[in-house]
């Protein structure tokens, strides 16, 4: 064996483990400013989801869907756009919406009566003022499950366009 050789194979003997240890997350991509959104409001219709089916808040939340349908409908590709541009894909992102349900559940379990008090309120602040949704969303993320960072792209012309995550914005 040549010493390049057993070098190589004394590379790949100190990286494999560290590759390939179970639990190992791999780094998360950054989500631009839209997708962070998507994701904001992704958390809150878990939340209301759950209160639907479980604080009899089923017409509350039918009059959300029906009055937020437009944002709905175009915050909910921008979340699928986030898994498809980070390779991710389509089963990333219902484990993710299902670990979202799940959270949400949790919630509800813990403490019955103070999660369906917040989620009346949500919806009561939604029906007088719709245009609080993103605001909203923002104010209730499930903070057991977190969300990518948001990317950070440089102002600057002359910069190559990249985005970076910022330090400090990945939502709880």
């Amino acid at each position: 064996m040549t010493r390049l050789t057993r070098a190589i194979l004394a590379l790949i003997v100190a990286v494999a483990p560290i590759l390939f240890m179970p639990g190992m997350a791999r780094a998360e991509v950054c989500a631009s400013a839209e997708e962070n959104q998507a994701f904001q409001l992704r958390h809150l219709q878990s939340r209301l989801v759950v209160a639907a089916l479980s604080c009899g808040q089923a017409d509350a939340y039918n009059a959300f869907v029906t009055r937020h349908k437009p944002d709905l409908g175009r915050y909910g590709p921008r979340l699928i756009g986030y898994y498809n541009r980070t390779g991710s894909g389509q089963a990333a992102l219902n484990r993710y919406v299902t670990g979202l349900a799940n959270a949400a559940a949790s919630i509800r379990a813990a403490d019955p009566v103070g999660f369906c008090t917040q989620t009346w309120q949500v919806f009561w602040d939604l029906e007088q003022d719709p245009s609080q949704l993103l605001t909203l969303a923002a104010a209730h993320p499930i903070s057991s499950i977190s969300q990518p960072a948001l990317c950070e792209v440089s102002a600057d012309p002359s910069q190559k366009q990249t985005a970076v995550p910022s330090r400090g914005t990945a939502a709880q």
